[in-house]
């Protein structure tokens, strides 16, 4: 291989492709466009998910409970029911995606130990929602769960030992807490973006020798085919390391 001519080859491909701007809109802004798009237009979070509350208990406990709920961005209490007839119909209308219920003696089990199990009906027409619903719902659960055994044992230091009763759930989320998808898109799209880019370049830059009839000459010219493949790719690799530090930067 001849690394003079692949050079001469490798500067021409920079110089065309800095005298078309359209090239150019392609590497550098097309790129942090579609990050843009896939991070926050292409996003499967679903916020203030409308909840109904069927509340037997109703008891300080039960009210902390929803008052939990209705504090997170993730849920909007829309109604508070009175009997479980009124279930179906507001979820056949969709007016509410969930419907939580708390038992009759839903304060006095976790003050007695018990474990307490929350009854919850999903709408899951829409089965990506229903799933992000349950996963969502969940977590609320968790993190007051948490906060009944912290404030349990810091209000028996110094006392004998007494049990407490927890609701009953056993998910646990790592590393995306917040189920936030774009905290694994934009990730995957970095590297997509990358490999496409690279990839439309590269072939676009031996069509466009055919489409402008360069090809004839630079067959009839002393270059190698070796030498044409490495002068067209490695200017697109060089872009695609520049590419790669400005979306991760963007990301």
């Amino acid at each position: 291989m001849n690394w003079r001519r692949t050079y001469t080859l490798l500067v021409k491909e920079f110089q065309e492709l800095f005298r078309d701007r359209k090239m150019l809109a392609i590497i550098f802004v097309s790129p942090i466009v579609q990050l843009i798009i896939f991070g926050y237009a292409a996003t499967y979070d679903v916020k203030s998910i409308p909840l109904g509350i069927l509340d037997h208990d109703r008891s300080a406990m039960s009210r902390k409970l929803v008052q939990s709920l209705q504090a997170s961005s993730m849920f909007t209490i829309n109604y508070n029911l009175d009997s479980e007839h009124q279930v179906d119909s507001l979820l056949q209308s969709s007016e509410v995606w969930c419907v939580l219920q708390i038992p009759y003696s839903f304060a006095d089990d976790i003050a007695s130990g018990r474990p307490v199990e929350l009854g919850a009906a999903i709408d899951a027409a829409n089965s990506n929602s229903a799933s992000i619903t349950a996963s969502y719902l969940q977590g609320a659960i968790m993190r007051i769960t948490e906060d009944i055994l912290v404030q349990r044992a810091a209000s028996s230091v110094g006392t004998p030992f007494m049990p407490t009763g927890i609701i009953a759930n056993k998910l646990r989320i790592w590393y995306n807490p917040d189920l936030e998808s774009r905290n694994f898109n934009v990730p995957a799209m970095v590297v997509q973006i990358l490999v496409l880019v690279t990839l439309m370049l590269t072939s676009m830059a031996i069509v466009r020798e055919k489409e402008f009839g360069t090809m004839e000459q630079l067959i009839v010219t002393p270059i190698r085919p070796g030498e044409l493949i490495v002068g067209k790719a490695l200017p697109y690799a060089f872009i695609g390391m520049v590419d790669i530090a400005l979306i991760c930067t963007v990301a």
